[in-house]
């Protein structure tokens, strides 16, 4: 009988083991000299001879690097299990103000051109010279998910020709067919030739556009839905100011887009007229000052949104620190630099039936696994 309840013991074991506990991703790293790469083109082409990936496939930036990441090709086949992701790391992870962190320096037309779905961009510093020259550009054609979160997106050429920030569109080259694309805490500024962030999607796509910062664009924030049939877009929390032409542009808003709390400087947001205070707008570094008072405190919560719940800003300040959400990609108060990376689930599962995971760390503060925000990450 005691073998029989060992057993099962081990069998249940095992199941936990394989279930629960995170599965091992193959992970290169990316910089100047020393790394597994110098180049991002030269990790595309080592995952893209391995056709159909069958883990998800990770490129941590761990210092500043001149490079592209350009998928141009059919393969490799994703799936939301096996996806790509290419994120800084946590050795070099940006503070919000841009001064320093993990980086790449566009030495091509885009920074990131993504045919590829299950593809993630996060925790990034990601810098455009060229004056006609681009950030991050979509043209996916096939059903998956796409994630570009908590980056800082500039361009750094004196007198911007055109380019966006990030472009995620319906006719460049074939229409979009992404299941979900989100766009959350990004900091996107000095695309004065053109968009801060654009996106034109259509059929089922699901759009999630939240709490980003734009400044110093031609227009801020576009949603397009011009080309759609049953989409469906939130944007929520965005502080999009001093942009040339507008601050938001939302084309057909009565096809299902919701909004809230965008905050603008000129006539298009929510909430118009925003004069709030950065830390050094001119040096490129839009977190909140904390003399602010026209963004803190005055977003909307979403630590329970139904679209996509998350309790965080992009460098890992927990929301709220005062008595509400700020608006824009920086929540105005202590970093307490907790790493923003994505758990790697077996078959891309979530916890079974857990709420949170909690223990202490050697520094004395209380370590919570949150498995309501989507699984995004650890919080303090």
């Amino acid at each position: 009988m005691y073998s029989r309840i060992l057993l099962s013991i081990l069998v249940t074991i095992l199941y936990i083991v394989s279930t629960v506990l995170p599965v091992l991703a193959e992970t290169k790293t990316l910089c100047a000299s020393g790394c597994d790469y110098t180049s991002c083109n030269a990790w595309r082409d080592y995952i893209v001879a391995k056709g159909t990936l069958t883990e998800p496939e990770i490129l941590e930036v761990t210092g500043v690097v001149t490079t592209a990441c350009t998928f141009f090709s059919a393969a490799p086949v994703t799936s939301p299990a096996n996806y790509i992701e290419v994120r800084g790391a946590d050795s070099c992870r940006h503070d919000g103000s841009g001064a320093s962190g993990c980086e790449i320096i566009a030495n091509s037309n885009f920074a990131f051109f993504i045919d590829r779905p299950n593809f993630k961009v996060t925790n990034l510093i990601i810098s455009q010279p060229g004056a006609d020259r681009f950030g991050i550009s979509a043209a996916v054609t096939a059903a998956g998910t796409m994630e570009i979160k908590n980056n800082i997106i500039r361009k750094t050429h004196p007198t911007p020709i055109e380019g966006w920030g990030i472009y995620i569109s319906a006719d460049s080259p074939t229409p979009l067919d992404v299941t979900r694309t989100v766009i959350v805490n990004n900091i996107v500024h000095s695309w004065g030739g053109d968009w801060g962030i654009f996106t034109l999607h259509k059929d089922d796509d699901e759009i999630v556009v939240y709490n980003n910062t734009t400044y110093n664009n031609r227009t801020g924030i576009n949603v397009d839905h011009d080309y759609t049939v049953g989409a469906v877009a939130w944007v929520k929390n965005n502080l999009s100011i001093g942009n040339s032409n507008l601050d938001f542009e939302i084309a057909n808003p009565a096809n299902a887009i919701t909004l809230a709390t965008n905050f603008s400087s000129d006539s298009t947001g929510s909430t118009t007229s925003v004069s709030p205070v950065f830390e050094d707008e001119g040096a490129g570094d839009l977190r909140l000052d904390s003399t602010d008072t026209a963004a803190v405190d005055l977003g909307t919560s979403l630590t329970s949104d139904s679209a996509y719940p998350f309790s965080y800003d992009l460098v890992g300040t927990v929301r709220p620190v005062g008595a509400g959400w700020d608006v824009g990609a920086h929540e105005m108060g202590t970093d307490l630099g907790v790493p923003l990376k994505t758990p790697i689930m077996a078959g891309g599962s979530t916890l079974p039936s857990l709420s949170a995971v909690n223990y202490s760390h050697p520094f004395g503060n209380l370590l919570t696994w949150n498995a309501t925000e989507n699984n995004q990450r650890a919080i303090v």
